[in-house]
């Protein structure tokens, strides 16, 4: 990673905290400001889906199934990016408290009428192409996909060569 990209990694993440310790909006001047970031990203309460007695059985069965459509777009966008905290986990995966805010943003994104493409486009423009677990073919990503296997043969090829060598020897 290169330098520049450490450091706005490091704004961005540093922007996020104080983001979630600054007073919402609506609080008021009398609310205090949280004094730590445990438990800032909880995912919020599920909505209650019962109704105010003014929806029908039925009605409150056909608006869950959205939420349960937003559900699974969430969790399989989930699973292709990487948690900014674990580094090796999906963000669907992992136990931190940061990805489970980002996975509250993921739903939020869907239910504002994003496609998966562009939530997916919304963190890459957020973190960079990192935040991906799978990253494109294309450019520095390519690397990842060539190198290994040339090193692979070139361990190969420089094995078969010294045992060859080896047996001309002897």
């Amino acid at each position: 990673m290169t330098r520049r990209a450490r450091s706005a990694q490091v704004l961005l993440t540093a922007g996020l905290l104080l983001a979630v310790a600054a007073p919402s909006p609506g609080a008021g001047a009398g609310a205090p400001a949280p004094q730590s970031v445990e438990g800032a990203f909880d995912a919020p309460a599920p909505a209650d889906t019962a109704g105010s007695g003014a929806l029908a059985g039925g009605a409150a069965a056909a608006s869950a199934l959205p939420e349960v459509k937003i559900q699974e777009t969430a969790a399989q966008i989930g699973t292709r990016l990487r948690c900014p905290l674990c580094r090796n986990q999906s963000v669907t995966e992992s136990p931190s408290r940061i990805a489970r805010g980002m996975q509250a943003e993921i739903r939020q994104l869907l239910r504002e009428g994003m496609t998966p493409d562009e939530v997916e486009a919304y963190f890459v423009d957020a973190y960079g192409p990192w935040i991906l677990l799978n990253p494109p073919a294309d450019g520095m990503g390519l690397v990842v996909y060539v190198v290994p296997p040339l090193i692979f043969l070139g361990g190969g090829l420089f094995l078969f060569l010294r045992l060859r060598a080896a047996r001309s020897a002897a």
